[in-house]
Protein backbone atom coordinates (compact mmCIF):
# COMPACT_ATOMS: atom_id res chain seq x y z
CA UNK A 1 0.00 0.00 0.00
CA UNK A 2 1.52 3.64 -0.97
CA UNK A 3 0.50 6.65 0.91
CA UNK A 4 0.77 9.90 -0.88
CA UNK A 5 -0.13 12.07 1.95
CA UNK A 6 3.08 10.37 4.10
CA UNK A 7 5.44 9.64 0.83
CA UNK A 8 5.62 6.18 2.09
CA UNK A 9 4.79 2.69 1.07
CA UNK A 10 3.37 0.13 3.55
CA UNK A 11 3.84 -3.60 3.76
CA UNK A 12 3.03 -6.43 6.23
CA UNK A 13 5.85 -8.51 7.57
CA UNK A 14 6.55 -11.65 9.68
CA UNK A 15 8.80 -10.69 12.83
CA UNK A 16 10.56 -14.64 13.02
CA UNK A 17 12.15 -13.55 16.40
CA UNK A 18 9.12 -11.90 18.06
CA UNK A 19 6.61 -14.22 16.21
CA UNK A 20 4.83 -10.68 15.54
CA UNK A 21 3.56 -9.08 12.37
CA UNK A 22 4.68 -5.70 11.57
CA UNK A 23 3.10 -3.15 9.28
CA UNK A 24 6.30 -2.23 7.65
CA UNK A 25 6.80 1.82 6.37
CA UNK A 26 9.47 2.29 3.30
CA UNK A 27 10.84 5.45 1.54
CA UNK A 28 9.59 5.09 -2.11
CA UNK A 29 12.93 3.95 -2.78
CA UNK A 30 12.16 1.23 -1.32
CA UNK A 31 14.43 1.59 1.78
CA UNK A 32 13.04 0.19 5.06
CA UNK A 33 12.78 2.41 7.92
CA UNK A 34 14.07 0.77 10.49
CA UNK A 35 12.78 0.48 14.56
CA UNK A 36 14.79 1.69 17.13
CA UNK A 37 15.26 -2.21 18.11
CA UNK A 38 17.11 -2.93 14.80
CA UNK A 39 18.74 0.68 14.86
CA UNK A 40 20.47 -1.02 18.08
CA UNK A 41 21.28 -4.50 16.98
CA UNK A 42 22.85 -2.64 13.69
CA UNK A 43 25.01 -1.01 15.74
CA UNK A 44 25.98 -3.66 18.05
CA UNK A 45 26.75 -5.59 14.73
CA UNK A 46 28.58 -2.53 13.75
CA UNK A 47 30.54 -2.15 16.40
CA UNK A 48 31.39 -6.10 16.55
CA UNK A 49 32.45 -5.88 12.65
CA UNK A 50 34.63 -2.90 13.84
CA UNK A 51 36.27 -4.70 16.81
CA UNK A 52 36.84 -7.60 14.47
CA UNK A 53 38.47 -5.87 11.79
CA UNK A 54 40.70 -3.83 14.66
CA UNK A 55 41.54 -7.70 15.68
CA UNK A 56 42.60 -8.92 12.44
CA UNK A 57 44.54 -6.18 11.38
CA UNK A 58 46.57 -6.45 14.00
CA UNK A 59 47.04 -9.97 13.59
CA UNK A 60 48.20 -9.30 10.11
CA UNK A 61 50.70 -6.27 11.06
CA UNK A 62 52.42 -8.47 14.22
CA UNK A 63 52.46 -11.39 11.37
CA UNK A 64 54.16 -8.90 8.81
CA UNK A 65 56.67 -7.47 11.78
CA UNK A 66 57.68 -11.35 12.26
CA UNK A 67 58.24 -12.06 8.99
CA UNK A 68 60.15 -8.89 8.44
CA UNK A 69 62.33 -10.15 11.50
CA UNK A 70 62.79 -13.78 9.86
CA UNK A 71 64.12 -12.04 6.40
CA UNK A 72 66.43 -9.96 7.90
CA UNK A 73 67.68 -12.57 10.16
CA UNK A 74 67.61 -14.55 6.63
CA UNK A 75 69.49 -11.82 5.29
CA UNK A 76 72.04 -12.13 8.39
CA UNK A 77 72.87 -15.89 8.01
CA UNK A 78 73.38 -15.63 4.44
CA UNK A 79 75.75 -12.52 4.16
CA UNK A 80 77.39 -14.53 6.99
CA UNK A 81 77.52 -18.24 4.73
CA UNK A 82 78.75 -15.59 1.78
CA UNK A 83 81.19 -14.10 3.93
CA UNK A 84 82.62 -17.58 5.75
CA UNK A 85 82.52 -18.71 1.33
CA UNK A 86 84.77 -16.00 0.42
CA UNK A 87 87.33 -16.92 3.36
CA UNK A 88 87.28 -20.30 2.17
CA UNK A 89 87.82 -19.46 -1.96
CA UNK A 90 90.67 -17.21 -0.72
CA UNK A 91 92.32 -20.03 1.85
CA UNK A 92 92.18 -22.31 -1.13
CA UNK A 93 95.43 -23.07 -2.86
CA UNK A 94 95.60 -21.48 -6.92
CA UNK A 95 95.99 -24.97 -9.50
Amino acid sequence: MFSAALNLWFQWTDDLTTHVRLLRPYLPDGTPITTSMEEEQLRLQEKELRLQEKELREEAEARAAEEEKRRQEVEIELERLRAELAKLQNETPSE
